[in-house]
């Protein structure tokens, strides 16, 4: 009886040495499975207390049945708390405890290392930008005035428009003017006249109305006839010139030759060009 006593106390320790090992590999799985959670390590220290607890009361038990010679009951006793504890550390040792209320990310797979999860970086949509608009020289304003770049200012040669200005009225039967110096000096008043206040008189200038073109040309008028074209904002020679023939009542004074008894045979072109815009003046007379 000794014998059989000696192998059942080394089964119960083997037991024990088992459960405690199903116990520790337990511990360490992860949750695979919805709606359940892992226990926290404070649960697991908890559960070994217990559990130990348990064992150690056992061990007495066993210790003091064997003392009194009571075999059966120590056997039963220590196959049953065996038993318990063997079913109960199955239970635990999956690593989890029911929390329904808990939602826990999973994924279908066999491993029971932890899936790794992917993170992404959400870049919010950028924002439309507004293009601001690079104007260029020519470029038509919101107040309908032409806009002038400063570094790409209009290049106006006054002797090329009045060249413009001889052709045509050579291809149509007329003599080419000769430029005069007193017109010339003229002409250059009239076009910083215009072009001052940002081209203020010069935007006021109507067909048979060139403000201001009276009180400085009245000298040069009192023995002679004498005649004003006016070309606004153009940024070409080609420009300025096209602009009067498109004009009747412009394109009538280049065909002039005699007015009234004046015999209309001089002629000059004067230009002011800058940021407001540009300006270019014709003057045509006697001398």
């Amino acid at each position: 009886m000794d014998k059989w006593i000696k192998w059942l106390f080394r089964i119960w320790i083997l037991t024990i040495i088992v459960f405690v090992l199903l116990l520790i590999f337990a511990a360490n799985k992860q949750v695979t499975v919805p709606g359940q959670t892992e226990i926290t390590p404070l649960g697991r220290l908890v559960i070994s207390d217990v559990i130990l607890g348990i064992s150690a009361f056992t061990f007495m038990v066993f210790l003091k049945a064997i003392k009194k010679k009571r075999f059966l009951v120590s056997f039963i006793l220590t196959f049953s708390i065996t038993v318990f504890l063997l079913i109960f550390g199955l239970l635990a040792g999956d690593g989890k405890v029911n929390s329904p209320s808990q939602k826990v990310n999973y994924s279908e797979s066999s491993s029971t290392e932890p899936t790794p999860t992917a993170t992404i970086d959400i870049i919010p949509k950028s924002q439309p930008t507004t293009t601001k608009k690079v104007l260029k020289t020519g470029d038509l304003l919101p107040n309908g005035k032409i806009y002038v770049d400063p570094n790409n200012l209009p290049s106006i040669s006054n002797i090329k428009v009045l060249n413009l200005v001889n052709q045509y009225r050579s291809k149509n039967g007329s003599v080419p003017w000769e430029v005069s110096s007193e017109l010339c000096s003229l002409a250059e008043k009239r076009a910083v006249f215009l072009f001052a206040n940002n081209m203020e008189q010069a935007n006021n200038a109507q067909a048979g109305s060139h403000p201001g073109f009276n009180e400085t040309t009245s000298e040069y008028a009192k023995d002679g006839w004498i005649g004003e074209n006016i070309s606004r904002n153009p940024l070409t020679n080609e420009g300025a010139f096209k602009s009067w023939v498109d004009s009747p009542p412009h394109e009538a004074m280049l065909h002039w030759d005699w007015i009234e008894g004046s015999h209309i045979t001089k002629a000059c072109v004067a230009n002011r060009v800058g940021v407001g815009g540009s300006v270019v003046v014709l003057l045509v007379g006697y001398k």
